[in-house]
């Protein structure tokens, strides 16, 4: 039984210092080709979903960016979810609204999660793709035009950032 272990453990120790680190290289440059291989043309209609609770310190920059995205302006909208806030977050992106066609404010008037902001917003939605994003996160300019080309692929179904 102790030898046994001891081919146990041996193995363990191989999958994860040579054979997991092997097998995501492997996944990895699988998954280049994607990467590299980027139609920028491709540019779908995205929705942008805030959802906001109590962001009246954040609101106004996190929209001032999303408006600031190198992607056409006619294919994207912005919709700022507000669950309840009891501070000035609604009336400040509600001046956005006014202003901008792009930007809609829709308020769901308690606080009910995130989840619930973002069901909400989806229902709204006219995007082909949605993105949803914290109101406290500033994306480069180029995020929207980086992201879009991978929807290209049939066989994508979400993407991810990444902090830098």
């Amino acid at each position: 039984m102790l030898a046994g272990l001891l081919v146990l453990f041996t193995i363990l120790l191989f999958w994860q210092f040579l054979g997991y680190p092997l097998f995501m290289t492997l996944i990895y440059k699988k998954g280049m080709k994607y990467l590299l291989d980027k139609d920028y043309s491709y540019q779908p209609y995205m929705t942008i979903i805030v959802p906001a609770y109590n962001e009246e310190q954040v609101i106004k920059r996190r929209i001032e960016n999303l408006l600031c995205q190198d992607y056409p302006e006619d294919k994207f909208e912005i919709i700022v979810i507000d669950s309840g806030s009891t501070d000035y977050t609604s009336k400040i992106a509600k001046g956005f609204e006014k202003d901008n066609s792009n930007v809609r404010v829709i308020e769901e008037g308690a606080r009910k999660g995130k989840a619930s902001a973002i069901n909400l917003g989806k229902s709204y939605a006219r995007g082909e793709i949605i993105l949803v994003t914290d109101a406290n996160t500033i994306f480069d300019a180029n995020a929207l035009r980086e992201i879009a080309p991978h929807f290209k692929n049939p066989k994508i179904g979400a993407v991810g950032g990444r902090l830098s």
